[in-house]
């Protein structure tokens, strides 16, 4: 996956690679390792979980943080600063493809725009309109599109981008993807470092955020 960002913050572009397996019964295994960036921090880094425990592994700090997968869970919930106005413990996840396209469009209007060619296969391009009675107020604020491209053949996502807000541009491509191909286990587990400090999710200090 190719990743850019160009906010007024900061200007950033990787290429990450992403390995999954999808579990019905709670959160599935997954690999995910930084190959190109140039954002010095992040180089090298890698996140494996096997379902049960994450590791995340970052060269640049020469540390491993680890925990299960509830810690890490709540240690990402303290750094959402819009968590209570969201409220997502209300938010009924959708159980299927038709149910999350209905929920999409209660908030979005969808329009394809095109067929474009990405990871070397076909793909509809699809441009989502906020709908502005139905968005919160701090996203109505910012602004911009977002714009989809769906697999024509497997109905999956190949790209996502976000244009035209104040926030700036982001868009994540997929480059190579296949699906259902096998997967190796040995990719869902981590052998940390002898050189590295070890540091435990739940026991990392909260830090403040602001906008």
């Amino acid at each position: 996956v190719e990743i850019n960002l160009d906010s007024p913050e900061e200007k950033v572009s990787a290429r990450v690679e992403i390995w999954g397996r999808h579990e019905e019964e709670g959160p599935g295994a997954f690999r995910l390792e930084v190959l190109e960036t140039d954002k010095e921090e992040a180089a090298g880094a890698v996140i494996v979980s096997d379902g049960e425990t994450i590791w995340a592994y970052s060269p640049a700090q020469g540390k491993v943080f680890t925990g299960t997968a509830e810690e890490a869970k709540a240690a990402m919930a303290e750094k959402q600063p819009m968590r209570d106005e969201l409220d997502m413990e209300a938010f009924e996840h959708p159980e299927n493809a038709e149910e999350a396209v209905d929920k999409l469009l209660e908030y979005f209007d969808a329009s394809r725009t095109g067929n474009e060619e990405i990871a070397n296969t076909d793909a509809y391009a699809i441009e989502l309109k906020p709908i502005p009675e139905q968005m919160p107020a701090e996203y109505t604020a910012v602004g911009g599109l977002l714009n989809l491209w769906i697999d024509q053949n497997r109905n999956v996502p190949l790209a996502a981008a976000y244009t035209g807000g104040s926030m700036g541009e982001f868009r994540v491509t997929a480059l190579e993807l296949e699906i259902n191909q096998g997967v190796d286990e040995a990719l869902f587990t981590f052998e940390i470092p002898a050189d590295v400090e070890v540091v435990g999710i739940a026991d990392m200090k909260p830090e403040s955020l602001t906008l």
